[in-house]
């Protein structure tokens, strides 16, 4: 399945829409979205850091270094299957979990666990010195 990246690219636009934004670059979502699409399984809401909106990422580092992905299928932000073709298309070890958007809040044990797992397996990287 194909999820065109316009249609992600309008997903992200109307986010942008959403976001209230307050003091100190902080931003909130409306607590219908926010409950209702974004981390129904999470309370309270944290604000987000408007300026991550606009920031540009230069190459990937899945392009060329191995790579773990959390799908959470009770995602409402990220269509799950979307999440499974990122997952696949970056050749990813996959971990899912029944979670909301932020499985990082709701399911800390869990994220926890595949970090430590990507990080045994891993290569070490050697600096040059």
């Amino acid at each position: 399945m194909q999820f065109p990246l316009t249609s992600l690219a309008n997903d992200v636009a109307r986010l942008r829409e959403v976001l209230t934004a307050q003091n100190a670059g902080m931003a909130w979502i409306p607590e219908d979205d926010y409950v209702g699409h974004f981390a129904f399984d999470v309370d309270p809401q944290q604000p987000l850091a408007a300026s991550a909106f606009g920031t540009v990422m230069g190459e990937p580092a899945w392009k060329s270094l191995p790579s773990w992905y959390l799908v959470a299928t009770k995602d409402h932000a990220i269509p799950p299957d979307a999440e499974r073709s990122f997952a696949k298309r970056m050749k990813a070890t996959t971990v899912e979990i029944p979670s909301s958007h932020v499985a990082m809040v709701s399911h800390p044990d869990d994220v926890a666990k595949l970090i430590e797992t990507a990080a045994k397996a891993a290569p070490v990287a050697v600096s040059a010195q």
